[in-house]
């Protein structure tokens, strides 16, 4: 049962995950306040059915004023830092946003006194594994970015329970595709998605897709990830929300198809859909990437039982990510 009457709250809604998010809430007629600072979110998709309230996430009076002022119940909270790349060249950003972040979401949620959070974190917290991982697996992360987030787990986990509020960590793996409506899509220009890669060199002949590393212990020396599609994993949000509000207990759960596709096989696979050949390098290893990281999905089936992914098709992924690029670009 959803429950409409209640007031939702999204860190970082005008972001590409949170923008999901937001318009599957809205459209199921929630109330919903976006808090986003726009420094990588855009104000363009922000959905004007939702109340957009400009603020640093690290200003916690603030915040806890917003979620006071509007009674909210719910704090989703998705707005941090996300490059594996970036987090090695500036890690203490990395533990500002998203672990100061977090510590700053969970004191206003706990003040404003809210009943339930959904935290955004990642795989990223895993030791590279070559078989599905699962939520108790071994947590050893490779990069400041992993590590900032698993931190901000254990905030949650330590702070939500003194606070009677219930949560999610929903640890994402690779995120791709856009709204089948054609109007919300990946806007970071600076997204190192292997994606926005391809897409980016689908437009430009010069700008060669770079394999970073092909001697891995995988079935063709790339890097294995489950890539997840937008809309599925927005979707999943939504379920856990209602999951919570009807008295679901704390849980960590991954968010991924429990499928694993390789690098060379993605790039295969959106030089079909895309009906053009591109470029192809390879590269020497990028550090703080994982081997080979997949979800183990027993968890989110034993929690959602009724759940069904709608967009597992990587083909489908990969066209509705290029048609949201192509719009951008005309």
């Amino acid at each position: 049962m959803i429950k409409k009457d209640s007031t939702v709250l999204v860190t970082g809604g005008c972001g590409y995950i949170g923008s999901h998010v937001v318009r599957q809430l809205v459209e199921q007629n929630r109330r919903v306040v976006v808090f986003d600072n726009l420094s990588t979110g855009v104000r363009d998709a922000h959905d004007k059915r939702a109340t957009l309230v400009e603020g640093d996430i690290l200003d916690t009076a603030f915040l806890t004023s917003i979620l006071v002022e509007h009674k909210v119940s719910s704090v989703l909270h998705f707005a941090g830092k996300i490059s594996v790349e970036e987090s090695i060249a500036r890690p203490s950003d990395y533990y500002l946003t998203n672990t100061a972040g977090t510590a700053s979401a969970v004191a206003a949620a706990f003040d404003g006194q809210v009943k339930s959070l959904i935290f955004s974190s990642t795989a990223a917290v895993y030791a590279s594994s070559n078989t599905p991982v699962k939520e108790r697996d071994v947590v050893s992360p490779l990069s400041p970015y992993g590590n900032s987030k698993l931190l901000a787990e254990q905030i949650i986990a330590d702070v939500c329970p003194r606070s009677n509020i219930q949560f999610v960590n929903l640890r994402y793996f690779n995120v791709g595709g856009a709204h089948s409506s054609g109007t919300l899509g990946q806007r970071n220009k600076n997204s190192k998605h292997l994606l926005k890669a391809l897409i980016d060199s689908y437009f430009d002949s010069s700008a060669p897709i770079q394999i970073n590393g092909d001697d891995y212990k995988t079935r063709d020396g790339s890097c294995m990830r489950d890539f997840i599609h937008v809309m599925d994993l927005a979707d999943l949000h939504v379920q856990f929300l209602s999951y919570l509000e009807n008295g679901g207990t704390s849980q960590t759960v991954n968010c991924g198809y429990g499928r694993g596709t390789t690098v060379k096989e993605m790039v295969d696979v959106f030089q079909k859909a895309s009906g053009k050949h591109l470029s192809v390098t390879v590269g020497p290893r990028r550090q703080g990437d994982l081997e080979s990281v997949v979800a183990d999905t027993n968890k989110l089936e034993d929690l959602l039982p009724h759940w069904k992914a709608k967009h597992e098709n990587l083909e489908e992924m990969c066209k509705s990510a290029l048609a949201w690029e192509s719009k951008l670009r005309s």
